[in-house]
């Protein structure tokens, strides 16, 4: 299925998440979800991605060093209930070890059109 993921210009690399899970989305080149985790997160629409952007206050500042790339999602297709809160602060790596699943405090509705696969490949 064709969605859309938002990146860093610099290295195609994912805008929020550190550690192992900060991937990088090269043209043609399968990217794998890192495991026991919601999975890729990508946009089902380029204008939900782009919404994103624009409600995204905090990457204002960035916006210039940020790009929308279109994607092949595979791998079984989710919607996730939540996502961390605090994806520009905290690693990823503390929200699923600490809070994923005991303090719902760290949690949010994920951005309008979101969309998880086990696996993506820029097509662009």
């Amino acid at each position: 299925m064709i969605a859309y993921k938002v990146v860093l210009n610099s290295g195609r690399k994912s805008v929020f998440a550190k550690g192992r899970y900060k991937m990088e989305y090269h043209p043609f080149v399968p990217v794998y979800t890192v495991p026991g985790t919601i999975g890729l997160l990508c946009f089902k629409r380029k204008d939900q991605a782009e919404e994103f952007l624009r409600l995204s206050r905090h990457l204002h500042p960035y916006k210039n060093l940020i790009r929308i790339v279109k994607v092949w999602g595979r791998g079984a297709m989710k919607s996730p209930l939540y996502v961390a809160s605090y994806q520009d602060e905290w690693s990823l790596s503390d929200w699923y070890d600490s809070y994923y699943v005991t303090d719902v405090t760290e949690n949010m509705n994920p951005p309008h059109g979101t969309i998880a696969f086990q696996c993506v490949t820029a097509i662009e």
